[in-house]
């Protein structure tokens, strides 16, 4: 999500989709059991716009929680997904594991690698949703097709070593928080469908911007509190609320 005033590079899925879909990049379902949600993420789509030419390379990466400590996240180096200027190249799809009120947090790496000498000051990665506005109420007709913005959340940071340190992401150096719902004392306070995931502020040559996407677990309360008593959950889709992604990611 690179705004560059240049020629726009489409990255064309095997299915013919005008913007490069990741098939099977990620999922959510959530299973609803009164207080005690759960989450689960698999098979949703991401769509990736590159402009300007400037990305070399994005790819996916799992976290390893069991490795990962208060003060730093650990990822896998082997991509679960890789994605170049070249065309798709799968690995095995990532996927994000169940949500639950122990466990609140499932971080999905996604590193996006540069061409030599890319400027971070050039560099705007943008997530734009499909959604005009938030989507609130849970119904039959989006139970099995629920916008993942509504409880998604984003940090960011920019790399400039030839190698990336997947065993050691400082999670001090994470910055640029920023989702599509703003929660502000476990209320709803607002949706924006187009938001900035990382703005480069700097005239340093980078290598590497890594993206954390990771579950929200404010705005997944909200959610669940907007449709708690709601029958359609268990009738409709056993006790479960399937989440497709519902941005387009621009660099």
């Amino acid at each position: 999500m690179w705004k560059i005033n240049k020629r726009v590079l489409k990255i064309m899925s095997a299915t013919g989709v005008a913007i490069f879909s990741l098939a099977s990049a990620f999922a959510g379902t959530y299973a609803w059991f009164a207080m005690n949600t759960e989450v689960s993420a698999s098979g949703m789509s991401v769509r990736l716009n590159n402009e300007g030419n400037l990305l070399s390379i994005l790819t996916i990466h799992k976290c390893n929680l069991a490795a990962s400590t208060d003060s730093k996240l650990v990822f896998y180096e082997t991509p679960a997904c890789t994605v170049s200027s070249g065309g798709i190249n799968y690995g095995v799809a990532p996927v994000m594991d169940n949500y639950s009120d122990l466990n609140q947090t499932q971080p999905m790496l996604l590193l996006f690698g540069f061409n030599n000498g890319t400027s971070e000051s050039d560099i705007v990665i943008k997530a734009n949703s499909d959604n005009a506005q938030y989507v609130s109420t849970i119904t039959a007709e989006n139970i099995s097709h629920f916008p993942f913005s509504t409880s998604v959340q984003f940090k960011s940071a920019s790399y400039t070593d030839a190698t990336f340190p997947f065993d050691n992401v400082q999670k001090s150096s994470l910055g640029q928080e920023t989702s599509f719902v703003t929660i502000v004392n476990n209320t709803y306070n607002g949706y924006t469908s187009n938001i900035n995931l990382f703005t480069g502020n700097s005239n340093r040559t980078v290598t590497y911007v890594a993206v954390i996407m990771d579950y929200y677990p404010a705005a997944r309360e909200v959610l669940l509190t907007n449709n708690v008593g709601v029958d359609i959950l268990a009738k409709e889709n056993n006790n479960a609320i399937d989440f497709y992604c519902d941005w387009i990611l621009e660099v």
